[in-house]
């Protein structure tokens, strides 16, 4: 997945433009209430914040940054009236998770080989 350099070096600037511009839409265009706001900008935060994860790290650490990716757009949905009881939005979470870890379990390096034996802390570094 190959993410122009100018987003990956700029995510934190465009997160600020962004929220910004959420602001100024909501101020003369859409009229959002304080929480729609803040639900809007925590999914771009968390979007842009998964963006400059694959940009820095790649896809090996990416499990957390998708976590909260969901975890932003549930909120973004809870502030729009989506009615989810706590124990639902656990399960979507933890759905979530398991098939984000099962995704990138290909993509891992075991501390421990096949046969049960540890691997040098050297050779899993390069």
């Amino acid at each position: 997945m190959s993410i122009p350099a100018a987003i990956r070096r700029n995510a934190v600037v465009l997160t600020a433009l962004l929220a910004a511009a959420i602001q100024l839409v909501s101020s003369f265009v859409v009229h959002l209430t304080p929480d729609q706001q803040a639900g809007f900008n925590a999914v771009v935060t968390a979007a842009l914040g998964l963006v400059a994860m694959i940009g820095v790290y790649g896809a090996d650490k990416l499990v957390p940054a998708v976590v909260g990716f969901a975890k932003a757009a549930v909120a973004l949905g809870l502030a729009y009236g989506l009615h989810l009881d706590p124990v639902a939005q656990g399960a979507i979470l933890a759905f979530v998770e398991a098939g984000a870890a099962l995704l990138m379990q290909s993509q891992l390096t075991s501390a421990v080989d096949i046969n049960g034996v540890r691997r040098s802390t050297l050779a899993l570094a390069g």
